[in-house]
């Protein structure tokens, strides 16, 4: 019993040398964001909500392609231009959101934008082409 219990204290500990918070794969992303924006033209706040929540340092590195790519997509197809923004009666400047959370023993992470969403006749009429 007093092993297990051991065996299980030592089990946690490493786990927690592992973890890492998600910060250090989401502070990147700034710096895309800005490189993005003097590119393109565009005005983009890029928000980061949850950076203090922990992952495994392993799974860390591999969810830096994936969130840029989620990221890109926001910033090319879903925030405006600033003059379709303001005829739409948005602010000029659009806002990507990726917030980290837990959710049981599961950590889940949300990409959003404000921009115009996704054109499902478009995205059909495209399947069927």
């Amino acid at each position: 019993s007093k092993q297990g219990r051991l065996l299980g204290n030592l089990r946690d500990d490493l786990m927690t040398v592992r973890m890492i918070p998600i910060s250090t794969v989401l502070n990147r992303f700034s710096a895309v964001v800005q490189q993005l924006m003097e590119t393109y033209g565009k005005q983009v706040e890029l928000r980061l909500i949850g950076t203090q929540v922990l992952v495994d340092k392993a799974i860390a590195d591999k969810l830096y392609d994936p969130l840029l790519h989620l990221i890109r997509n926001a910033f090319d197809h879903g925030i405006e231009p600033v003059e379709m923004r303001r005829k739409q009666g948005k602010s000029d400047i659009g806002c990507i959101e990726i917030r980290a959370y837990q959710q049981g023993n599961r950590t889940l992470i949300d990409v959003r934008d404000d921009g115009r969403g996704l054109n499902l006749q478009k995205i059909c009429q495209r399947g069927f082409e």
